[in-house]
């Protein structure tokens, strides 16, 4: 799940997010902006009860699930063959 965190959130906001990701089975990734922060919460897929109880938390603007796994690195993305040089 995506949490993007309200523009004036606090350390201790941010922190508390970060022991309910882990809390829920999550492991939590802060990525601190010039503007607001925002946390990947990335594990066991996302449950909408989780995202409901973040979402209410003070400090944070929204949370949203990831709607498809990421692959950096696939023959899905990259059909073509590579080269070896």
């Amino acid at each position: 799940m995506i949490v993007a965190m309200q523009a004036g959130a606090t350390e201790s906001q941010i922190e508390h997010i970060c022991d309910r990701i882990r809390e829920f089975g999550y492991t939590p990734h802060v990525i601190r902006g010039t503007e607001r922060t925002v946390i990947a919460a990335i594990g066991p897929g996302d449950k909408k009860e989780h995202i409901e109880h973040i979402k209410s938390a003070d400090g944070v603007e929204n949370a949203f699930p990831i709607l498809q796994p990421f692959k950096l690195v696939s023959h899905e993305v990259k059909k073509q063959k590579r080269s070896r040089i």
